[in-house]
């Protein structure tokens, strides 16, 4: 039997913002937080001088760019995934 679920039961659920302790498990030891940063930033600063060269693609080396310095956080959720 199907049970209808109401917004208020899903906020019960799944709560909107993951507690520190839920961070700091996904966080993982310091040698994984460092490679993370060391790739995020390296990637990410190469990709914004490669932008400032003002050909054609400048837009998307930005993007990129963007999504390297994004990688610190979002980096957590898709080592979890693969």
């Amino acid at each position: 039997m199907i049970i209808p679920i109401n917004s208020s039961q899903i906020s019960k659920l799944i709560p909107a913002v993951g507690t520190g302790s839920q961070f700091k498990y996904a966080l993982g030891n310091p040698r994984k937080i460092l490679q993370r940063v060391i790739v995020s930033s390296i990637g990410g600063f190469i990709s914004l001088i490669i932008s400032s060269t003002g050909d054609q693609t400048n837009n998307f080396w930005l993007f990129l760019c963007v999504g390297f310095f994004l990688y610190i956080i979002w980096g957590l959720i898709f080592h979890r995934i693969v």
